[in-house]
């Protein structure tokens, strides 16, 4: 079948590089689609299609899933040039001017995407920045792709309603230090200054600001709302976490990883240093307490955005870079001596040898590239050798590895990606061990480019300091310029524990650091440019200061 004349105009454009509508095209929504599977948030059963097209959730409109699945068609649309997703977009594109779904407002300037239920304090009908925000992203976009003329005033009027005071029936608020914010759930106490909503409705500020600079004060207001952003993270800042909202809602793992999607996404648009140091403390604190929800569309499950970074001798350290498990259950078996695969599985002798073979039973085939062995303790140097089997014939195949790193007590191999039911290692250490299989933890897996770090990090401390003395943080030359130091303070060990990382509490590489308290400890976070990379410790010294 011959796609529609529209969207086969759309394919000829987007393949000689240009579009009907804006010379440039939108950013990548990544915050939606490095977040969501769309083929399973499609498949939610909660989720259906309207007679109309449009998406409905638990049996009725929620404009926010509407958007969200217009947005996510649009993503898919830019990847495939499928014309599906250009036709599923083109459904939620058309509710949002469906007059039985929006509400005019404020003298036919405005124009309000209403919730027609309560929800909480809330009303029926009631408005969301947040809502505002994303469907103006999803209607920029549409307009980007065919030009319709249709688009603009209807663009306009959904950001002069956002744009309107809470108390007038618009979504713009002041938090008590007189900052602008534009509320997920205006005039509700529950949930005050929702930060993930508040950024997407700035991430939809920006683009419609660059798309009609004409309207100085949506510019204006995007200024305001960027600077409310900066200032506001102390009001959210835990001990290593962040609240949901200023009401103390809490904050899951989901919606930690979401909001560092969200804050990489609007650096894009918008950068901003503080912005950019308040993501790196983020993905430090992820990497923690990874998102492991039970939700199946979440695409980055189990996601480390940081790797903690473990040593391999005095000096060097390297990525601990983790990943999921695909299985569960597993059965191993160690036996000594048997360099062929084939015999890998008969019983060996308990007695020390150098060269030992493990395989390893996966319960259904995997796609495996990563393998982690941790043991009480590995001689060194130490060899390796790993077979897996193939699924279809059932033959072993050697695999070229290498190691991410081999400490003592770990190893830590990456092979290319292969579909797999048996892995089967052969160790060769420098002298003869006998492994302790009780203690032996065996975790494989495959990390695509979801579930790569973006960041490595290592701490310093907490240290002793002598008060007012000057100290200075030492990082490797190689390294220093893509580092990023912060600090934290105490009078004790047990204050400074419960002190948390401040986005502005950084350290220049090399500088002097003076405290007036007993105890510091600092967080070096590096940009991770490769997952073999090798980094050298960094340190603190006491600089001596001259007799007076």
């Amino acid at each position: 079948m011959r796609p529609a004349p529209l969207v086969h105009l759309l394919l000829t454009c987007l393949t000689a590089g240009t579009v009907l509508g804006q010379s440039e095209a939108p950013l990548r929504y990544s915050c939606f689609a490095d977040h969501i599977l769309y083929d399973k948030w499609l498949k939610d059963p909660k989720r259906s299609v309207a007679p109309e097209g449009y998406y409905r959730y638990e049996k009725r409109f929620h404009p926010l899933s509407v958007a969200t699945g217009g947005i996510l068609a649009y993503e898919h649309f830019m990847d495939t040039g499928d014309s599906a997703y250009f036709r599923t977009m083109r459904d939620q594109v058309r509710y949002f001017s469906d007059t039985a779904r929006v509400d005019t407002a404020f003298s036919g300037n405005g124009l309000g995407i209403p919730y027609d239920w309560a929800f909480g304090q809330l009303k029926a009908p009631w408005y969301s920045g947040m809502t505002q925000g994303v469907v103006l992203s999803l209607l920029i976009r549409y307009e980007h792709l065919t030009g319709d003329p249709a688009m603009e005033p209807l663009i306009r009027k959904i950001a002069f309603f956002m744009l309107r005071p809470e108390r007038a029936g618009g979504c713009l608020s002041t938090t008590k230090e007189g900052h602008t914010w534009i509320e997920e759930y205006p005039r509700s106490t529950e949930h005050r200054h929702v930060l993930n909503g508040f950024i997407n409705a700035l991430i939809g500020l920006h683009e419609y600001s660059a798309r009609y600079p004409d309207d100085t004060l949506a510019s204006r207001v995007a200024t305001e709302c960027q600077l409310a952003l900066r200032n506001c993270f102390d009001h959210y800042d835990k001990v290593e976490w962040s609240t949901y909202d200023r009401s103390g809602n809490g904050l899951t793992a989901g919606y930690m990883e979401y909001q560092i999607l969200e804050l990489k996404q609007l650096l894009a648009l918008a950068y901003d240093p503080l912005i950019h140091e308040q993501l790196l403390l983020w993905t430090v604190f992820a990497s923690e307490r990874p998102n492991n929800e039970k939700a199946l569309h979440m695409r980055k499950k189990g996601w480390r955005p940081s790797a903690k970074l473990v040593r391999i001798d005095s000096m060097d350290m390297v990525p601990d870079i983790r990943f999921d498990d695909p299985q569960k259950g597993r059965r191993m078996v160690m036996t000594a001596g048997r360099p062929k695969p084939t015999k890998a599985f008969r019983k060996g002798p308990v007695n020390a040898s150098r060269t030992w073979t493990l395989a390893h039973q996966l319960p259904v085939a995997s796609i495996v590239e990563l393998i982690e062995l941790v043991h009480d303790t590995f001689p060194q140097p130490i060899d390796i050798a790993v077979w897996t089997r193939d699924t279809i014939n059932g033959h072993y195949h050697e695999q070229r590895s290498s190691h991410l790193f081999a400490a003592v007590d770990r190893l830590h191999i990456r092979i290319p990606p292969v579909a797999t039911d048996h892995i089967v290692m052969r160790i060769n250490a420098s002298s003869a061990f006998m492994p302790d299989t009780a203690r032996i933890q065996l975790r494989i897996g495959a990390m695509g480019p979801d579930l790569i770090p973006w960041n490595a990090h290592e701490r310093v401390g907490p240290l002793a300091v002598v008060p007012e003395e000057p100290y200075r943080v030492i990082v490797a030359e190689e390294h220093a310029a893509d580092a990023t130091v912060f600090y934290r303070t105490g009078s004790d060990l047990k204050s400074i524990r419960k002190t948390p990382w401040r986005a502005r509490n950084r350290v220049e590489v090399g500088s002097i650091f003076v405290t007036d308290k007993s105890f510091v400890e600092f967080l070096v976070v590096h940009e991770l440019k490769d997952p073999l990379q090798t980094f050298r410790r960094s340190v603190v010294n006491r600089l001596s200061v001259p007799a007076q």
